[in-house]
């Protein structure tokens, strides 16, 4: 990957635009697996914004002054526009009726807007100068392989084992001041597993999974939970509310600064969100979702629209 700059070389958090489309893509976020031979597909495109983040003790932040500060001469606040757009293709198979294989392939272009603003007093007069650096990547995110093993089939109750295995496509070592990227990380090797389960209701669906994600690299793991619940007792349609959060196993006591123009080690977030479905013929389907972070911890403060069309046989 190579990261074109403006005036000066820098990067954000890519690992951030990973958590956004790890949840996107499937149909149903709960247990239930593929029948033998069965398959399901998806093309989808998600789109962000922000304007500010969250430091380590939860604060949001929209501006830095950065005063005094040896290379900005005079400069007093910097604020920024972080924008992401991530394009994927994400698949399911069923290799029996208790075993479904998976695979995601993201694709992101990203960039870093960085606004310098400043006054100085001159002849007595106050004179402001401004001047912004631009920054932009484009790469895949990782190449996303795993599966989901059935365990139990009770009813209308569905337990599943869940693991994955998430491969940079980058061959560097190292996330933070690597000699080989400067200000950018290509990630890190990332093994997930966890519990997901699933209820059949009236009304739809409940579902809610809790995983561990060991990750590589300087990275700090963390605990991801999913809960979320589906209505599909609208005729050629679906809406579900959904719920995600991301809890890292380090305290932030010690933890590296949020950094704009760097990845963070550890992010603590809770992500709200909903989406809607629409059936535009037996096999094909239409849907958008919009997920927000609401509270968080060395994070963007981002909103994420996303959409996709989707094929099950």
């Amino acid at each position: 990957m190579r990261l074109k700059s403006g005036k000066n070389c820098g990067l954000w958090a890519l690992t951030l635009a990973l958590m956004l489309v790890i949840n996107a893509p499937a149909l149903l976020g709960g247990a239930w697996t593929r029948p033998a031979g069965g398959w399901f597909g998806k093309i989808y495109l998600a789109s962000g914004e922000a304007g500010s983040f969250s430091d380590s003790r939860g604060e949001s932040v929209s501006g830095i002054d950065i005063s005094g500060s040896s290379d900005t001469s005079g400069v007093t606040n910097l604020t920024f526009e972080y924008n992401e757009l991530i394009v994927g293709m994400y698949a399911e198979y069923g290799l029996t009726d208790d075993f479904t294989l998976i695979a995601d392939l993201p694709w992101g272009h990203f960039s870093l807007k960085e606004k310098y603003r400043s006054t100085r007093i001159v002849d007595g007069q106050p004179q402001e100068a401004r001047s912004d650096s631009n920054f932009s990547i484009s790469s895949f995110l990782f190449y996303g392989l795993g599966g989901r093993y059935r365990i139990l089939q009770r009813n209308r109750m569905t337990a599943s084992l869940a693991a994955s295995i998430r491969i940079p496509p980058g061959g560097s070592d190292g996330i933070v001041e690597n000699p080989e990227y400067d200000f950018l990380s290509d990630g890190a090797f990332e093994v997930a597993g966890g519990l997901e389960l699933g209820l059949s209701t009236d009304f739809g669906w409940v579902a809610g999974a809790v995983k561990y994600r060991h990750r590589g690299e300087e990275l700090e793991d963390e605990f991801f939970f999913h809960l979320e619940a589906g209505f599909n007792n609208i005729p050629e349609a679906f809406f579900k509310f959904k719920l995600d959060v991301i809890q890292s196993l380090t305290t932030f006591a010690d933890a590296r600064e949020f950094n704009i123009r760097e990845q963070p080690l550890q992010s603590n977030m809770i992500v709200p969100g909903v989406a809607f479905a629409l059936t535009l013929s037996e096999r094909y389907f239409l849907d958008v979702s919009y997920d927000i972070r609401l509270d968080a911890k060395n994070a963007w403060r981002i909103g994420t629209f996303a959409v996709g069309i989707g094929v099950e046989i």
